[in-house]
């Protein structure tokens, strides 16, 4: 492997860019003599910015009691809130491991994993809730909202446990195994999770099903950590106290070492008066893209900041003076900047570095006798992007999910019915979960008579039109993101004719039958039949869209997309069944098929995406009536025609030259802004 040099400056470079992200530490007391507890009673969790100002103690009523401190443990993904280790232990069984040189945790300890939202200053004591155990470590987050994984000590034994997400039902996912278990965390898609037990890394399914060792031939394999992507796994393998940092694919095949410590030892002295365990470990870290490894490394007589590239290309990132230490790697969410501790001033302090080595700035301070250790870098959570940025822009719906973030549920307890030509439900758009509420809560086929609306014939189309009212994956997001949908296969093909009204008025029936057993409050009507209808054509719909009309389920279809300017497309033509036509996204141009039959126009490039916009915006809607308590009755003699009042009322007005008609485009934001504005004294 290729070694390069790269010399790092003591001092800031300059006014270049700083980070401004919040960074989390631990910091107290490393110089007092009588062995680390007296030590450890004066850690507290603190929160700095990344330019080395703010610096505050959190949590300080965790440290009310005698002999309890506190550690900065992780963040949550949101990056609101932070995990905060809460401790104490009696001095008698402090003297008493001391004494012994090991540590008794199975009395004399009171250990807890809490969550302190950063806003409100409020902690929460999940490990706490049902408890377990009176030593518990290493929380984190299960991906999906499935709840939380932790490590109780279990009959003097570490064991991965998972909990939900109110810190109920607390259990073993240890898979039987009954090894002392450390290190534990899951992969970013939730579908594995890792950890170390008795120094050999497994791997297994959140439940502890399918447990697979991690083969190196070495005794000691410590603190496994999932790569950004979920498709590697960085540990360090070896033997103890000789370990260098490895890597295998997912799967725990293809092992290989990456890199040599040079006979640093993997752990940092933080006391001035040794005791015994008073080493931290100190392992490698990925960088935010995964394509490398920071990680320290014994140069000389020094220990040094390093990189490694999965090639095996090692940069050597500090030169430092003769015995200086570097500690503690973290990379920042944005890939930009590095976090690392080192006493090169003689005193343990934090420090951050962009990733080539360059720019080093301290950002503690603390006093001489003190350290800092253990920082984390506050997440960013990517922002959502929109299904269709420019037309959800165009319609109000990014604006309306702004505004209305805190008052809001986008969609959570409602069902939206998607009547079309099938649906192929293994899509990962359809197999997503969310809180652990599936997308698809209930399928039909109305052509069939069975629950499975498999693609059949000439269908296609099912299968996408409901993403841009409905898609929750990967932080991509309908307008209702976190609804749920009913898929009814109703017809063979949504290019349709008239004779499909019989499949159709059965799905719709289905829907009456079913709607409150499944919370449906819209359909959309997705089929046309592609001609030029300026009036309606009895079919056996028609008594279907009354009697949904009346029970307040809005339903709406699609106006077609031929340019027609003398009539619009079966069924959007039928009473009861409101007409959706399109305006260019971006631009106030009505086209496509449109006529005085249409009752709004949405941008998008198909009418069949407006309508699925609106029908995504119908449920925000009547969730923001609810909500609001607003009077909806002085707007229609139902609920859908009340909202359709507003949506045209607070709609933007577009004059089309060539119908001479003025449509009203939807503006989601105004129509929420008038039914949460204050009602008139």
């Amino acid at each position: 492997m290729s070694l390069v040099f790269v010399l790092v400056p003591v001092v800031a470079s300059g006014d270049d860019a700083t980070p401004t992200h919040l960074i989390g530490y631990t910091e107290g007391r490393n110089d007092l003599p009588g062995g680390q507890f007296v030590n450890w009673v004066t850690n507290r969790a603190c929160v700095v910015r990344a330019d080395g100002k703010g610096r505050r103690v959190l949590a300080e009523e965790l440290t009310r009691k005698e002999h309890t401190w506190t550690q900065f443990a992780g963040w949550w993904p949101d990056g609101k809130s932070a995990v905060i280790g809460s401790h104490w232990e009696s001095p008698e069984n402090a003297a008493w491991e001391r004494r012994n040189k090991t540590f008794r945790m199975t009395e004399g300890w009171l250990s807890d994993a809490c969550l302190l939202d950063l806003a409100t200053g409020k902690v929460t004591n999940v490990t706490a809730v049902e408890r377990v155990s009176t030593y518990n470590s290493g929380l984190f987050y299960m991906p999906g909202g499935k709840g939380f994984g932790f490590t109780p000590l279990i009959k003097g034994v570490s064991k991965p446990y998972v909990m939900d997400p109110d810190g109920k039902n607390k259990r073993d996912v240890s898979g039987h195994g009954g090894g002392f278990a450390y290190g534990y965390s899951a992969s970013p898609d939730g579908k594995r999770i890792s950890y170390h037990e008795n120094y050999q890394v497994y791997l297994s399914n959140p439940d502890g099903g399918d447990k697979r060792k991690v083969e190196t031939k070495n005794p000691f394999n410590f603190a496994p950590q999932w790569s950004p992507d979920g498709e590697w796994l960085l540990f360090v393998s070896g033997e103890h106290y000789n370990c260098h940092p490895h890597i295998v694919k997912k799967d725990g095949t293809g092992l290989k070492k990456l890199a040599d410590r040079g006979g640093y030892r993997g752990v940092v002295e933080r006391l001035k008066h040794p005791d015994f365990h008073s080493e931290s470990s100190d392992i490698p870290v990925w960088s935010a893209d995964g394509r490398r490894v920071f990680y320290t490394a014994k140069v000389g007589v020094s220990i040094e900041l390093m990189r490694v590239d999965l090639d095996g290309t090692t940069t050597q990132l500090t030169k430092s003076k003769p015995g200086t230490r570097h500690y503690h790697p973290a990379v920042s969410p944005d890939g930009k900047w590095v976090l690392f501790g080192s006493d090169r001033t003689g005193t343990m302090q934090l420090y951050v570095a962009t990733t080539d080595g360059k720019d080093v700035r301290p950002i503690t301070s603390v006093p001489e006798g003190s350290c800092a250790m253990h920082g984390h870098w506050q997440p960013i959570p990517a922002e959502p992007t929109p299904v269709e940025p420019v037309s959800f822009k165009h319609a109000g719906v990014t604006d309306a999910w702004a505004a209305y973030a805190g008052k809001l549920t986008f969609g959570k307890g409602q069902t939206l019915a998607l009547l079309d030509d099938g649906c192929k439900l293994s899509m990962p758009e359809w197999t997503a979960t969310t809180d652990d509420v599936p997308k698809v809560l209930v399928s039909y086929d109305s052509v069939d008579g069975d629950n499975d609306p498999k693609h059949e014939g000439k269908g296609y189309h099912g299968s996408i039109i409901g993403i841009p009212s409905s898609l929750n994956l990967k932080g991509r997001r309908g307008v209702a993101f976190n609804n749920q949908v009913a898929v009814v296969r109703a017809l063979e093909c949504c290019h349709c004719t008239v004779k499909d009204g019989k499949t159709l008025a059965v799905g719709l029936k289905w829907v009456i039958d079913n709607h409150e057993k499944h919370r449906i409050t819209a359909v959309n009507l997705a089929p046309v039949d592609d001609l030029e209808h300026d009036k309606p054509v009895a079919t056996d719909i028609d008594a279907k869209l009354k009697k949904l009309r009346e029970l307040g389920i809005w339903v709406s279809a699609p106006a077609g997309n031929h340019n027609f300017t003398k009539g619009i497309s079966w069924p959007a033509c039928q009473p009861n069944c409101f007409a959706v036509g399109a305006v260019r996204p971006g631009k106030d141009e009505v086209y496509l098929d449109r006529h005085a039959k249409v009752d709004l126009v949405v941008p998008a490039a198909a009418t069949s995406s407006s309508n699925a916009i609106l029908c995504g915006s119908v449920l925000l809607l009547r969730e923001g009536i609810e909500k609001a308590k607003y009077d909806w009755k002085k707007d229609g003699p139902n609920l859908p025609e009340a909202m359709m009042a507003i949506l045209q009322r607070t709609g933007q007005p577009v004059k089309d030259p060539a119908t001479g008609l003025t449509f009203r485009r939807l503006n989601l934001k105004a129509a929420l802004d008038e039914v949460f504005k204050p009602a008139k004294p």
